[in-house]
């Protein structure tokens, strides 16, 4: 027998925010190393090293994560790299588990130009509570100019636990 199947509280689901535009947005992330390695906007003062974690913002809760864009517009040193990942502020995984592969599915050159978009067949995480967006540092110590441009594409769809 066929039949005809509606999703649950299809009148209730929650489709926009706030706005009367809707609720997709763009949480930009911004990462520039001086002509020294040194984060130009951080609490350090050193270069950056291999095996340092970067925490460049905060994925705040009730933001789903549909697409990533990273931006290397000018080239980190040679030989260097990155893992993209995220922990949660108050230190408890949770769902989603804390997986880099959410963003990019693997290490990332930083040192040449270029563009890296999401390409994991992943599902789009549902941030239920405040993360930081992080870089894992990799390859070589920072010792030269370089900036990337990260830009997490999703929607706010409120930060309820159930």
């Amino acid at each position: 027998m066929v039949a005809t199947v509606t999703k649950n509280n299809l009148r209730t689901d929650p489709q926009f925010g706030g706005a009367p535009y809707g609720n997709l947005s763009l949480l930009p992330y911004h990462f520039e190393t001086n002509s020294s390695g040194v984060w130009v906007d951080s609490d350090h003062t050193d270069a950056v090293q291999v095996g340092d974690t970067l925490i460049l913002g905060i994925i705040p809760a009730g933001f789903q994560v549909w697409e990533c864009i990273f931006d290397v517009s000018d080239a980190f040193t040679a030989a260097t790299t990155c893992s993209v990942g995220f922990k949660y502020i108050d230190g408890v995984d949770s769902t989603p588990a804390e997986d880099a592969a959410i963003f990019v599915p693997a290490t990332q050159a930083l040192s040449s130009t270029a563009i890296w978009r999401k390409t994991g067949i992943k599902a789009p995480p549902w941030f239920k509570k405040d993360a930081y967006l992080t870089l894992l540092w990799a390859g070589a110590a920072a010792d030269a100019v370089g900036i990337l441009d990260v830009g997490l594409i999703g929607i706010w769809k409120g930060s309820s636990l159930t």
